[in-house]
């Protein structure tokens, strides 16, 4: 053992440091603009804002949001993938999450449903 010290032990040549932080999952996400769908059946998508283009003179418009028979669009929200996302209920409380969580889907696709506002899709 000592000969194996005296050939080939010298200075360390990398330096420990200390953990500056955790990698968050906020993180690891892009950020960019995006829209918020909420409809009155408590259906919620996101969906990127470059899919959406000005419409011209005489135009036809577009399908946004495929909906159930009765549901319509509530709520269409603008910003972006790190901004926070609150609800408040009608006892009072407030739910938050970033808009991230909220589900991607086509632009002409129908969201998915939440029993909780503050609970992310799939769980």
């Amino acid at each position: 053992m000592k000969e194996v010290r005296t050939s080939f032990g010298d200075e360390r040549r990398t330096q420990i440091v200390e953990d500056p932080g955790e990698i968050m999952l906020e993180d690891l996400v892009q950020e960019e603009d995006v829209a918020i769908t909420v409809t009155r059946g408590g259906y919620l998508k996101r969906t990127a804002v470059d899919t959406y283009r000005r419409q011209s003179r005489g135009g036809k418009g577009r399908i946004g949001m495929s909906t159930r028979s009765e549901d319509v669009v509530e709520h269409l929200l603008v910003g972006s993938t790190h901004a926070y996302v609150m609800t408040f209920t009608s006892k009072g409380r407030v739910y938050w999450t970033k808009a991230y969580t909220i589900p991607r889907r086509r632009d002409d696709g129908q969201g998915q449903e939440r029993e909780r506002p503050d609970q992310p899709a799939g769980r």
